[in-house]
């Protein structure tokens, strides 16, 4: 009965390395024009060359925006743009009481937009929000970044994902003629 039991545990730990196991990065990644839609990109996008953090933040989720200034500042010290939407279907009112109580100032509540309905895609699927996705040049990472992190987690997620789009980038460009 010992080695039954140490075999299946063996078993149970083998597969849960393998189910657990990261593969590559790039291996996940959507593009944004044919992905997402030239509407949405043409919607948001930054005229600078900088990788950019697309975030949608809710006040119906814990700590979404009393995190979200921290979060930013981390993003733009890493070198990234930052764009940031409502999470769509809170009403005015309560972005208003949830401003109010993360005692946001006039600028922060300023650097928030409606998220551009041509960009519903990126949304209509998911049912979590804060969520943050990578975006370098016509690519998104296909790998969310959910909730709120720590700033060296935060910006350890963004690097993982910006530097598996530059490699995505690198190979494609390698393959066209």
């Amino acid at each position: 009965m010992g080695v039954f039991v140490a075999v299946c545990i063996v078993c149970a730990v083998w597969t849960w390395r393998t189910a657990h196991s990261e593969t590559l990065p790039s291996s996940h990644l959507l593009p944004v024009v044919r992905g997402i839609g030239v509407d949405c990109h043409a919607a948001w996008s930054t005229l600078s060359s900088a990788p950019v953090v697309v975030m949608l933040i809710s006040p119906r989720m814990v700590y979404s925006l009393s995190e979200w200034p921290r979060m930013r500042l981390a993003a733009l010290a890493a070198g990234f743009d930052v764009v940031t939407w409502k999470a769509p279907g809170v009403p005015p009112h309560e972005w208003a009481q949830a401003v109010q109580a993360a005692r946001w100032t006039p600028m922060q509540s300023a650097l928030i937009g409606d998220a551009p309905a041509a960009c519903s895609a990126w949304w209509q699927s998911l049912n979590h929000f804060p969520f943050s996705v990578v975006v370098q040049g016509d690519q998104v990472h296909g790998w969310p970044i959910w909730g709120v992190l720590p700033d060296e987690a935060w910006t350890a997620s963004l690097a993982v994902r910006l530097e598996a789009l530059r490699e995505a980038s690198i190979r494609n460009h390698l393959k066209s003629p």
